[in-house]
């Protein structure tokens, strides 16, 4: 397939340039100062030099034949002067798409944004792709007066129309709205972030789910679709979400006690859209949570965790037993599920489990501690920073159903910056959930069973009874064996926690 791109110097339209790339398609791109490009691009595309804030030159792209057009230029600037707007957004448009059909294509895929279609109130929210646009800025409208005249071209010419709409995108390069809320990370000088954007709703999008959507349309879709993540936020859960970084570097930021549920502003400044057609029609789904997105931003500016290094270990490991903080979902352990322990709601009995296994690895001698995020919260941050100073070998953390979605977000975090032994524990059967755990979380292996009497020998992988492990990619087990002396069980170390 040969595809006129344009943007190719820019944040989303490089990224799609290498993966046109990637995938052996044709790509000829049109770019205004052709040494911006990567040198890897340059090699790889065909270049036409032009600038879209002038009339393209007549017979730009003779004897060329494109069977699609990616237009992914755009003044995106949020102090851009409104005729040069017009000029790029809007004109640039119309003549790029005008020397496409010219030239043979038959598809044109338009990369817009949210701002085209308008801020909502929170009683019109999420909105639809058939909702009625309403720009409130000069960019969006630029976008919109483009994305009509586009469609008027394309109905004339009797091609096919793709408009994508993502929204807030952010990514490693360009963080984008998100740069002056990583502030506190890069300066190490705590400052007040963003308090009249509070209870703002947005929908912000990974730069590479963005291509993503661009890539599916290179064969499929005739609509307007919106690129977002379908949920609605607040500009508060970011910051819960930044405070995470902020801990385990060690940064004091302002004090920030969101409230369990922030209530949304009831002014019309909220850019939040369902996805029900890019996901229907495209399958498009995102890959990147924003949590993830936020941790890459960090790296790409080098303030990213050390990875933690494990020697091999074949004694004794400094093992944290760690219960997983519950979040919102409110858990208690009072044992009233048939136990007939629970004398009242207040009653709270202490992770037994987690103690047994403490007790067995401190009768022999190994270094270790119990967390139990239930009754003491404390994020993954928290946990990384002490996995630090405390030199931590191995994570054993509880999993639970009603929980099991921040479960595996908080181990895929841990995973994600410590080359710690990290293993799940679990009561849970279903092997979904067991291939979530090592495959999406990347823990290296899942207890199951009772292992008791056994985890030191389990730890350090000499003995694989009642776990579930990866093998070449598949799925390997093996049965438990119940302990059937209960005396044999040494007391809880209730002490360690």
């Amino acid at each position: 397939m040969h595809v006129l791109l344009t943007g190719a110097t820019g944040f989303i339209g490089s990224r799609v340039a290498t993966r046109l790339i990637g995938l052996n398609h044709r790509v000829t791109a049109l770019v205004r100062e052709p040494a911006r490009l990567e040198a890897a691009l340059q090699r790889s595309l065909q270049i036409v030099r032009a600038d879209l804030a002038e009339p393209l030159p007549e017979g730009l792209l003779e004897g060329r034949r494109i069977d699609v057009l990616i237009h992914a230029a755009a003044e995106t600037a949020p102090d851009a002067r409104p005729d040069r707007l017009e000029r790029i957004n809007r004109h640039g448009t119309r003549h790029t798409v005008e020397a496409a059909l010219a030239a043979g294509a038959r598809r044109i895929i338009l990369v817009s944004c949210l701002e085209a279609a308008g801020p909502r109130t929170v009683e019109e929210a999420p909105a639809f792709e058939s909702s009625t646009p309403q720009p409130v800025t000069a960019r969006g409208a630029s976008w919109l007066a483009a994305e009509s005249e586009v469609d008027a071209l394309c109905r004339e010419a009797g091609a096919t129309l793709v408009v994508l709409r993502p929204g807030h995108v952010y990514g490693e390069g360009h963080p984008g709205f998100i740069k002056e809320l990583v502030h506190p990370i890069v300066t190490g000088q705590p400052q007040a972030i963003y308090d009249d954007l509070i209870n703002y709703l947005w929908q912000p999008i990974h730069v590479e789910d963005v291509v993503t959507g661009v890539i599916r349309t290179l064969d499929r879709g005739e609509a307007v679709y919106h690129l977002t993540d379908g949920k609605s936020h607040t500009v508060a859960s970011l910051l819960e979400d930044l405070a995470f970084v902020a801990t385990w570097r060690n940064i004091e930021t302002p004090p920030f006690d969101a409230p369990d549920r922030m209530e949304a502003s009831e002014d019309p400044v909220h850019y939040v859209y369902t996805a029900d057609r890019a996901n229907r029609d495209l399958g498009f789904e995102p890959a990147w949570s924003f949590r993830r997105g936020i941790l890459d931003i960090v790296d790409g500016l080098g303030l990213g965790l050390p990875r933690l290094e494990v020697a091999e270990a074949y004694g004794r490991l400094r093992t944290f037993l760690v219960n997983t903080p519950a979040g919102p979902v409110k858990l208690n352990r009072d044992m009233g599920g048939g136990m007939g322990f629970v004398h009242d709601n207040q009653d709270r009995f202490p992770p037994l489990d987690l103690l047994w296994l403490a007790a067995t690895l401190h009768e022999k001698g190994w270094p270790v501690t119990v967390a139990d995020g239930s009754i003491a919260p404390f994020t993954p941050g928290n946990l990384l920073h002490l996995m630090v100073t405390r030199g931590v070998h191995c994570v054993v953390a509880e999993v639970n159903l009603p929980t099991f979605e921040q479960d595996l977000d908080f181990l895929r975090r841990l995973r994600h910056y410590s080359s710690a032994r990290i293993v799940a524990k679990t009561v849970l059967t279903e092997e979904h959930f067991h291939e979530r755990l090592l495959k999406e979380a990347g823990v290296d292996m899942v207890i199951t069973g009772e292992c008791d009497l056994t985890i030191d020998q389990v730890l350090l992988g000499r003995d694989r009874r009642g776990t579930v492990w990866l093998e070449e990619g598949q799925i390997k087990s093996e049965e438990e064996t119940r302990v059937q002396d209960l005396d044999r069980l040494p007391m809880p170390a209730r002490h360690l926690l």
